[in-house]
């Protein structure tokens, strides 16, 4: 679980540092803003997004994406007054962003971590997992009638 909250982590301050390196004039004030808003924005859908996929078992990359890209479409009716063609601007940017935050986020958190992908019946109660090879047992279990 620590892979999970230093993922959120990353995706939160990402941007933020972007901001910070470019070295602008006062570029602590709008990474501050920034931050503010992609925290809510990345945190708001992100969590609880997260333990829905993780109760459906739902792993695979372009599951994130795609729930990246709808937390990116939510984030962005915020600006839902902002002008017709602004929105839509607005939106295939949120949307966009939405789906490079989702997949930054599944390579930090989820890729080649056992703790989450691995099935429960193959970890021991502490935590260690074994694998169980499937042709092994063939020849063991009894006919089929």
């Amino acid at each position: 679980m620590v892979r999970v909250v230093l993922a959120f982590l990353l995706v939160v301050a990402g941007f933020p540092v972007i901001i910070l390196l470019s070295g602008a004039h006062d570029a602590w004030l709008g990474a501050l803003r920034v931050a503010s808003v992609t925290s809510i924005s990345v945190l708001g859908p992100g969590v609880p997004g997260f333990i829905y996929f993780r109760c459906r078992g739902w792993w695979r990359p372009w599951q994130f994406v795609a729930g990246g890209v709808l937390g990116g479409l939510l984030s962005a009716f915020v600006f839902l007054d902002a002008s017709a063609a602004n929105f839509g601007f607005l939106v295939t940017l949120f949307a966009g962003a939405g789906a490079l935050h989702a997949l930054l986020f599944w390579f930090v958190a989820v890729w080649r971590n056992p703790g989450l992908t691995l099935p429960r019946q193959y970890c021991l109660p502490d935590g260690v997992a074994y694998k169980v090879a499937r042709g092994a047992l063939r020849g063991i279990a009894p006919p089929r009638k």
